[in-house]
């Protein structure tokens, strides 16, 4: 890849598809992952944790439908699977920089993928000495 990939967690997703509070900054950043301007991927997780919030805030299946097609019709965005390997990672990211299980998994993937940025407003990922946590904004 020529460019640096951006690593997106759920919230800047959830932005869009709940019309959150930031949900323009984080449409126009998933504009241009869409279009492939910006590379950047997620995690499958991520992508069965929207699904989830998805259904327990909106109920509606057709926006399960539609973050599916959104996510599969975006041209700079690759979907990350974890192995065991990557789970055991994990468990040590936990332990080291006493982050939850959801967010030690995303940091243990970008390790394993060496993905350095995350785009996201969990100011857990901080806590995380080699990951630069940024904004929507700060990342167009």
């Amino acid at each position: 890849m020529d460019k640096e990939v951006k690593f997106i967690d759920a919230n800047i997703f959830l932005e869009v598809f709940l019309l959150d509070k930031n949900w323009e900054s984080a449409k126009e950043f998933l504009e241009k992952v869409a279009t492939g301007e910006i590379e950047a991927a997620t995690s499958d997780f991520i992508a069965y944790s929207i699904l989830l919030q998805i259904q327990n805030k909106l109920r509606s299946t057709e926006a399960m439908k539609n973050f599916v097609k959104f996510l599969g019709n975006m041209k700079g965005m690759m979907i990350l699977r974890f192995t065991p390997a990557v789970l055991m990672g994990c468990i040590q990211t936990m332990e080291k920089y006493n982050l939850d299980f959801d967010d030690s998994v995303q940091a243990s993937l970008m390790n394993a993928f060496g993905i350095k940025e995350i785009v996201s407003f969990d100011k857990d990922f901080d806590k995380v000495d080699w990951i630069k946590r940024v904004s929507p904004k700060e990342s167009l």
